[in-house]
């Protein structure tokens, strides 16, 4: 064989590497889209397997969109999602693991913090803080939390330790702390652990992928108008 059929034929089999590269590329692509709606090879790496932080068969109720990063007060970026609905909407552990921090305080704000197996945390803001009808901020713990979880309150504040079941109820949904005057909502966290500490990343293709797996639950037909709130003060 010539030098000059050789080099044809290396530069045959480098072109078709390259083609079946770019294949490969594509079909992993195509992959996340049809696990992410609008999904992106970045989305896919912030994709944690959680079960939807939302009681699953509420979740017609429920709607959000990705507002990760959006300007809040005190000059922060929101850091978690705003998962719109009505007041009491029970919310669910999105993974086994066990309370790290958790406040009952009708007027500061009901809100939990939960760490699983892998030291990813994941938490809850703006639980319920009124009686079912109103808005007076005066809240029974049942109506905030679970009752097993209010079994554990002491000085306002949930037991650290407490273990938690992936699906299990931990309370409900509402405007309580600094989401008074805006319309209900969970703002959902999560966190990856990096270095010993804990790093926020955007949940919105989490809670995109744990909806798209429930399947069978028809989605909400008018979202209401996204709350505007400034950031919380972290615990």
């Amino acid at each position: 064989m010539s030098l000059k059929r050789m080099s044809l034929k290396t530069m045959s089999l480098k072109t078709m590497s390259l083609k079946s590269s770019a294949l490969l590329s594509a079909l992993g692509l195509a992959l996340v889209a049809a696990v992410i709606p609008g999904g992106s090879p970045a989305d896919a790496a912030d994709v944690r397997v959680i079960t939807l932080p939302i009681q699953a068969d509420q979740v017609s109720k429920v709607h959000w969109t990705d507002t990760f990063g959006a300007a809040r007060g005190g000059r922060r970026g929101h850091i978690g999602v705003d998962m719109l609905g009505v007041k009491m909407i029970p919310v669910v552990a999105a993974r086994s693991g066990t309370v790290i921090w958790g406040r009952f305080d009708n007027a500061g704000g009901n809100y939990v913090r939960i760490r699983d197996d892998e030291d990813w945390e994941y938490q809850y803001i703006h639980l319920n803080n009124d009686s079912p009808g109103t808005d007076d901020g005066q809240a029974a713990c049942t109506e905030v939390f679970s009752a097993r979880l209010c079994a554990t309150v002491g000085g306002g504040k949930l037991a650290i330790g407490t273990r938690v079941t992936e699906g299990e109820v931990l309370g409900y949904m509402g405007d309580s702390g600094n989401a008074e005057g805006t319309s209900p909502h969970l703002h959902f966290e999560i966190h990856r652990p990096v270095n010993g500490a804990a790093e926020a990343i955007n949940p919105t293709s989490s809670v995109d992928a744990a909806r798209a797996a429930l399947g069978r639950f028809p989605t909400a037909a008018a979202p209401p108008a996204p709350p505007v709130a400034p950031a919380y003060a972290r615990p």
